[in-house]
């Protein structure tokens, strides 16, 4: 919701051109399971605003583990987006 195309952090983004740095805690790390994306979407939304640092923190992974048919998805995702050294 919030790294969505047009959300939320677009429009604070859009008013507040001088915005450096957004912290986010979450209770869990994000996936990239279908209809949610939220990896990718973060993603995206780094390359449209490279100038902005994420902090990301939470306290727990979300469908890693191996008894969740996504888990292999989930576990690529955050590979992917480790390797390209996120801010």
């Amino acid at each position: 919701m919030l790294f969505e195309v047009g959300s939320y952090l677009d429009a604070v983004t859009d008013a507040h051109e001088n915005v450096g740095c957004i912290i986010l805690y979450s209770n869990f790390l994000p996936c990239n399971e279908a209809y949610h994306c939220c990896i990718s979407n973060i993603y995206n939304f780094l390359l449209k605003y490279p100038e902005i640092t994420l902090c990301i923190y939470f306290s727990q992974l979300y469908h890693t583990q191996d008894t969740f048919c996504a888990t292999t998805w989930n576990r690529k995702a955050l590979q992917s987006f480790s390797s390209e050294n996120p801010r």
